[in-house]
């Protein structure tokens, strides 16, 4: 739900660069361990290169602090929706586009 979530969010994240598969050098990550001696369904790693982006509004473009800025501001607002239960299905309402200086 979450990465959903920043992908109808946040410019600079996309779902489908995402992977969710548990990869053979991964398997001593906190995610993974956490995930397997827990229990902890939904624990996330958020990866990022400076070499830029090949998709999205960003794309050619090196990352930036201000792009970083943004990517921090759309996450936290992200998880404050899930915590409200204020996000149902992938779209948000123009207002709150608008909070987030996200693209409508």
């Amino acid at each position: 739900m979450l990465p959903a979530l920043l992908s109808s969010v946040a410019p600079a994240f996309d779902l489908s660069q995402c992977s969710f598969v548990v990869e053979q050098g991964k398997e001593a990550t906190a995610r993974i361990s956490v995930w397997r001696q827990f229990g902890v369904q939904r624990s996330y790693t958020m990866e990022s290169s400076y070499c830029g982006f090949d998709v999205g509004l960003y794309k050619g473009n090196h990352m930036t602090i201000p792009i970083l800025e943004e990517m921090g501001r759309t996450f936290c607002v992200a998880l404050l929706y899930l915590s409200e239960g204020n996000w149902l299905g992938d779209n948000l309402d123009s207002e709150a586009k608008t909070s987030l200086h996200v693209n409508q």
